[in-house]
């Protein structure tokens, strides 16, 4: 699923993230450069943790901020994903914490 720069916001973000949730053919999710802020870290992490062939996640150049726990924390358990661009989310501390658990988990 490729739906980058398609300034989906927020809360269009969080509408496909629903309609996604138990669908775990999905690969590839591609949400850079949607103006995605905090409040889609748990929609996305809901997706996320219910796809166990998820293999690659883009979700650079957004504002997750501190939502990116929720996301660090779902991929925890994937051994799958080969992929994971946060790249330009201005994350916190929290985050890099959450993160180097989540790759310590998957190693």
């Amino acid at each position: 699923l490729h739906l980058s720069g398609n300034n989906l916001k927020t809360d269009g973000v969080i509408q496909i993230a629903e309609s996604l949730r138990n669908r775990s053919t999905l690969r590839i999710i591609n949400f850079k450069r949607n103006q995605i802020t905090c409040e889609a870290g748990e929609a996305l992490a809901s997706v996320i943790s219910s796809n166990n062939r998820l293999e690659e996640l883009y979700l650079g150049g957004n504002k997750l901020g501190s939502g990116a726990i929720k996301i660090a924390t779902a991929i925890k358990s994937m051994s799958s994903l080969k992929v994971l661009d946060l790249a330009d989310n201005n994350l916190c501390e929290d985050v890099g914490v959450e993160l180097t658990a989540a790759i310590s988990a998957n190693s």
